[in-house]
């Protein structure tokens, strides 16, 4: 049944599997600081490390993420999945996970003695090593005892092994325990994984959709709608964006809307009590409309063939269609939604957010669409800082894009029609202008409206000189080395010029986001690379 509906959707795989090692991961700047921590705790033999976080926010998927980034470094790796062992099951698991022969018969000390001569052979050949345990929080106190002493493994005051408990919120309340405190502190880095917020559950659903060839939209209202009986929970998401996927199909929809997305959740309302509880609602199964069901039942018939004519088809040699190119009209959305490309009928691109936070763009606005009026188009002469915003950069041309970008208030209409060289950056404050050029817009006081939260107060365009797709542990490259020699001209870096992100430089990020007026991502977002290269020729 799911691959039918993968087929009808012409999707490369499902997007929300409940999987933890899925491809297309989608990253935080939670998740990107965390990684950052763990990378830094291991390498460095910060001894015990811990991760927490509820019930299906993706702990495991993002230890995934971890060992891969530290596939290629001279790292001995264990992972225990099954917590429930006593000492004795746990100190095998770990061992022979480790590649090491170890009989049942091993009492205790015989066990320690051969994972002690285990990491001393590792660390006399340069290599480190590391325990990871998950689902920590249902260990045991005296298998946590037990782990405990092969942390007290050492030589020449370095750790031997390098032991990372990750677990649920019970796990903190473990460790907290007064016959616990040796273990508690031993305790190098502590971190905690939260739900997505409201702005990444959107994006991640975008995000997931896009990395499976999807060319489906998402209405706004139905992602809130989502948002808010799930809390962010990923877990909860994936089921319950999976099922708007049947519903795609059940409705011959393009478009996951507000009554898609309320049928899915009432449906997984049903059996998922904590999303019932959110929504104070009451589930009645008799009473509930069941996407699969309708789905399956139009698989059976052969609906699908009508549902999802030629004529009724995103093109993929033509994403963009225009009304006069026979789109749904569920597509259109230049009335409403204010995210279309050019001058006439406009259709909405889904803004992918991927691991840089970039959004794709079409390559071209529709030929004809042009010699339309714009739905903005207006012959009172347009206010000077508009037009000097943009003929700093020859865009003259995009004032009724502008126009239309305040009327909607959304910086992204304007951003898709920007050529590729230019980049759009969302400011808090303005950098100095001294050496580097840049135009600006208040973008409020553009629209004739107060500064509300979490809109910006500035818009700039720029040819950004720097523009850095990727920053995760390990990660060695000519972008990184570039702004690895900026932060040490503006005194933030102080670590080795060798174009690899590590733990000095998210340490070096994080120190300039406190001290200016940017967004603390933990990440080297334009907004941060704008204000460094701005000081850093300022100087």
């Amino acid at each position: 049944m799911e691959s039918d509906i993968i087929s009808i959707l012409k999707l490369d795989a499902n997007p929300f599997s409940p999987s933890a090692f899925t491809k297309g991961y989608f990253h935080t700047a939670n998740t990107k600081r965390i990684l950052e921590e763990l990378h830094h705790g291991i390498n460095f033999r910060k001894g015990f490390l811990v991760l927490v976080g509820e019930v299906g926010v993706g702990k495991t998927s993002l230890l995934y993420q971890f060992l891969h980034a530290l596939e290629g470094e001279n790292l001995a790796t264990a992972w225990v999945f099954n917590s429930l062992l006593d000492r004795k099951e746990l100190l095998l698991a770990i061992a022979r996970d480790f590649g090491l022969e170890a009989d049942d018969d091993l009492n205790l000390a015989r066990l320690i003695e051969l994972l002690h001569r285990f990491f001393l052979d590792r660390s006399a050949q340069g290599h480190n090593c590391a325990i990871i345990v998950d689902e920590a929080h249902n260990l045991s106190l005296e298998t946590l005892e037990a782990l405990r002493m092969l942390s007290n493994l050492e030589q020449e005051e370095k750790k031997l092994v390098q032991i990372l408990l990750v677990g649920q919120p019970e796990l903190k309340e473990k460790l907290d325990r007064p016959n616990l405190r040796q273990l508690r502190s031993r305790i190098g880095i502590f971190l905690t994984l939260d739900p997505l917020g409201k702005k990444d559950t959107t994006r991640y659903v975008q995000y997931k959709l896009a990395s499976v060839g999807a060319e489906l939209l998402v209405e706004q209202a139905a992602t809130d709608r989502l948002w808010q009986a799930t809390q962010g929970n990923l877990r909860m998401i994936n089921l319950i964006m999976e099922r708007t996927l049947y519903g795609l199909v059940a409705y011959n929809a393009t478009e996951i809307n507000l009554k898609i997305m309320n049928e899915a959740v009432t449906e997984i309302a049903e059996y998922q009590l904590d999303v019932a509880a959110r929504l104070g609602m009451r589930p009645a199964t008799k009473q509930l409309i069941w996407l699969g069901a309708a789905a399956t039942l139009l698989l059976t018939l052969g609906f699908f063939f009508h549902a999802f004519s030629p004529s009724e088809t995103l093109s993929r040699s033509d994403p963009y269609p225009t009304a006069a190119a026979g789109a749904p009209s569920a597509l259109l959305h230049a009335s409403n939604q204010g995210q279309g490309k050019g001058s006439g009928p406009v259709v909405q691109q889904p803004q992918v957010a991927r691991d840089t936070e970039s959004v794709s763009r079409p390559d071209q606005i529709d030929d004809h669409a042009s010699h339309a009026p714009h739905p903005f188009a207006t012959e009172t002469p347009p206010p000077s800082s508009h037009v000097t915003f943009l003929s700093r950069h020859n865009l003259e041309h995009l004032l009724p894009v502008l126009n239309q970008a305040l009327h909607k208030n959304d910086p992204g209409i304007l951003e898709q029609q920007l050529p590729e060289h230019l980049q759009m950056v969302r400011l808090r404050e303005l950098p100095p202008r001294d050496n580097i050029r840049y135009s600006a817009l208040a973008w409020n006081t553009a629209r004739g409206k107060d500064h509300a939260e979490g809109e910006p107060k500035w818009i700039a365009l720029w040819e950004p000189v720097l523009s850095i797709e990727k920053f995760f542990p390990g990660l060695k490259n000519e972008k990184i080395d570039m702004l690895q020699r900026m932060l040490l001209k503006l005194g933030y870096y102080d670590g080795p010029e060798d174009g690899t992100a590590g733990f000095m430089m998210w340490q070096a990020i994080n120190n300039f986001q406190r001290e200016w007026p940017v967004q603390h991502t933990g990440f080297p977002d334009p907004e941060t690379i704008l204000w460094i290269a701005a000081l850093t020729r300022h100087q």
